[in-house]
């Protein structure tokens, strides 16, 4: 018996449709962004557990129109912790006029030159935007005023140092002190607290003391 007539072709068969990508989208490596903010956040970590860490800043008239300051860094432990021997190397870079030294096990001691209130303000500044990029934390600048009254004489001096801890995150263990001129009662900062502290003082200027023994002998 004769067969009907051969189909021309079948039918594909519809397989079903791939599944949808992850909404996530394809895994991607940690932006560069994110490396520096985790690697900011482990540094402050570091800092946070390292023990208590005493600072004693220490600011004097060393004549008319100049300043010194000596600032100690003490760590509790008796030894360096990472952070201070990271940010000691990046001062020997960034400011090579800062004599450093380690007076006791544990100790950075950071003393600057005599120098002008407006240099010692620029080295302040930069000291604390390192000590930032060492520990991963957020610290500000102490300021300084210094004012000054020229009597021929004499010069009239009116120091004014402020330092803000307030954006400090609570650190147990954290006291920085500060003095002005080697005060019997320095003042003592912990996190979250800010001081102002002012000093004034007369100093002699040789060259005017003898000109007026000379007028006086004259008279």
């Amino acid at each position: 018996s004769a067969s009907g007539p051969a189909p021309r072709g079948r039918r594909r068969s519809r397989k079903p449709p791939p599944p949808p990508p992850p909404p996530t989208g394809p895994t991607r490596p940690p932006a560069i962004g994110f490396a520096l903010f985790a690697a900011a956040v482990l540094l402050g970590i570091t800092v946070l557990l390292s023990g208590c860490v005493r600072i004693d800043a220490d600011l004097d008239l060393a004549g008319p129109g100049h300043l010194q300051m000596q600032w100690d860094i003490r760590s509790d432990s008796g030894r360096l912790q990472p952070w201070q021997e990271r940010f000691e190397q990046e001062l020997h870079k960034q400011l090579p006029d800062l004599r450093i030294s380690h007076p006791d096990p544990g100790a950075l001691r950071i003393s600057s030159r005599v120098i002008s209130a407006k240099g010692l303000q620029n080295d302040l500044d930069r000291m604390v935007e390192l000590a930032a990029e060492t520990t991963g934390l957020a610290l500000n600048a102490p300021t300084i005023q210094l004012q000054e009254r020229n009597w021929l004489i004499g010069v009239d001096q009116d120091l004014r140092l402020a330092l803000d801890l307030s954006d400090l995150p609570d650190i147990p263990g954290l006291a920085i002190t500060l003095n002005l001129n080697d005060k019997p009662s320095p003042s003592i900062l912990h996190s979250g607290e800010h001081a102002i502290l002012e000093e004034r003082r007369w100093h002699w200027i040789p060259l005017g003391l003898g000109s007026l023994a000379v007028l006086l002998l004259l008279l």
